[in-house]
């Protein structure tokens, strides 16, 4: 068994196995069954519910059981132990090493938290029961199992023919939708929940006219958590597109369908300005549905560096989707191309809007010409500001490659962690435990000596490249929305 158990993780356990052992002996002694020892005044064993007891067995024998556990990093094992009392009564070392050297082996790296959400897992059949769902898993197209069941650990502990298959096979029914897809997004919202989806699927294709099924397999596969959304909370959503003048509702949803989650009052406030502060038509949204996506401080940048720049009415070449263009088009090309002026300024702008917004009271209100007309006058002392973003970005990048060189480090840890609990070892000192979380900060580093800015032929290249790949995704009527910066508050 030590041989594929290699190291630990530091999770919860010291800290359970600490509280108990500061629980008062006494409180053990008054709520012990009849049926076990009367001289049990183990601090382990004090707090536990006198059910999961088993009667007649050796309190030495329990509270290694308990240690076990807690060595896992179970984070409160009273509570896993009420969920399946019969732990205790099972030689666990030996009843759970196939079923932890499994997880292992696919990946998780966080045993006692799953432990402690379905300990009955620990007695399961690792070939019928755990080996199982976690093939189906994989045949549906769920790619980071591991990941997926410490988020829904319960499906372990599902009927397959019972809770698993009848929504899967409903799913699979409507056609060009990528169960996959749907089970990565809501891990807790499909087993089980057959009628529901039903009754989502039908609001969709027939309430909300969203045809024919093939398009509307695409759109629930692109934005899967409109199978979770109550259709209480969608519909004033839809009469108030209806309301202000989109005729095919279905059609805009279908390019958009994060609006049936964005707050009414969002929407609302965002049609005002692009509408009635920035002129824009209806038809125009209606053509692009993807400007609700964006936060007012993005919409106020764009809009308001068109207006200083005398270009406020700029349309396509088709007088259609100039929408579209402005809002999609990278940085460089908006300001040099649309605005004739540099990308430099451009972003200089938008930062002085955000600025602007940041200082207004709840209260305070602008139109789209002041925000201009203010943030026209504090480009200057935003350019400087410009000049650290490149580093800034360097330093977020090195950031994340540090989490994920940490992840395999986690599963190293885990191993170890397992291997001492099923060797009955202690758990290891806070000072031998190698640090997993910490993520180096490189802002010093970047500070005295940032990389060079790029090219400016190599950013033309590169945002023009994006902004044609971006374009490409949304005429062929994908339900893929774009990124945005975050929604102002």
């Amino acid at each position: 068994m030590r041989r594929f158990l290699s190291s630990s993780h530091r999770g919860t356990g010291g800290v359970t196995a600490r509280r108990l052992l500061q629980l008062q002996p006494q409180r053990a002694l008054s709520s012990v069954s009849s049926g076990a020892s009367s001289d049990l005044a183990s601090p382990v064993l004090a707090g536990l519910p006198p059910a999961v007891l088993p009667a007649g067995v050796d309190t030495a024998v329990v509270e290694s059981r308990v240690r076990f556990l807690e060595m896992l990093g179970v984070p409160d094992v009273a509570v896993a132990l009420q969920k399946d009392p019969q732990l205790l009564s099972l030689d666990l070392p030996i009843v759970a090493a196939p079923r932890l050297k499994y997880l292992l082996e696919i990946g998780v790296d966080e045993i006692g938290p799953l432990v402690g959400s379905v300990p009955q897992f620990l007695s399961c059949d690792v070939t019928h029961d755990l080996h199982r769902r976690v093939t189906i898993l994989n045949a549906l197209g769920v790619k980071k199992i591991s990941a997926w069941l410490q988020r829904n650990p319960s499906v372990l502990l599902m009927d397959v023919d019972a809770e698993m298959r009848p929504a899967v096979d409903f799913l699979r029914s409507v056609e060009n939708l990528d169960v996959g897809k749907v089970l990565e997004k809501l891990p807790n919202g499909v087993f089980g929940k057959e009628e529901h989806l039903r009754e989502r699927v039908r609001y969709l294709a027939e309430d909300l006219d969203v045809q024919p099924m093939g398009k509307l397999g695409r759109m629930i596969s692109g934005w899967p958590d409109l199978l979770s959304y109550n259709i209480e909370t969608m519909q004033p959503k839809v009469d108030w597109l209806k309301s202000i003048g989109i005729k095919h509702v279905g059609n805009c949803l279908y390019k958009n369908p994060r609006i049936l989650s964005t707050h009414l009052g969002s929407l609302q406030a965002k049609h005002a300005l692009i509408t009635e502060e920035w002129g824009r038509s209806t038809e125009d949204i209606e053509y692009f549905p993807q400007a609700f996506t964006y936060s007012l401080t993005y919409l106020r940048s764009r809009a308001g560096f068109l207006v200083i720049n005398g270009k406020r009415d700029r349309t396509g070449k088709d007088g259609k989707g100039g929408l579209h263009r402005i809002l999609r088009t990278a940085d460089y090309l908006f300001g040099t191309k649309m605005c004739e002026r540099s990308a430099e300024e451009y972003q200089a702008f938008a930062r002085s809007i955000a600025l602007i917004e940041g200082g207004m009271g709840d209260k305070e209100t602008k139109t789209l010409d002041e925000f201009a007309e203010e943030a026209a006058s504090l480009m200057g002392g935003q350019m400087q500001e410009e000049k650290h973003a490149y580093a800034k970005y360097w330093e977020r990048t090195l950031a994340t490659k540090a989490r994920e060189a940490a992840k395999q480090s986690r599963i190293d840890v885990a191993r170890r962690k397992v291997q001492r609990a099923l060797a009955g070892e202690g758990p290891e000192e806070e000072e031998d435990m190698p640090p997993i979380t910490e993520v180096p900060s490189m802002a010093d580093e970047l500070a005295e000596s940032p990389p060079p800015p790029p090219d400016e032929a190599e950013i033309v290249e590169g945002q023009a490249a994006e902004a044609e790949a971006a374009g490409s995704a949304s005429s062929d009527g994908s339900a893929a929305t774009p990124e945005s910066p975050p929604e102002s508050k």
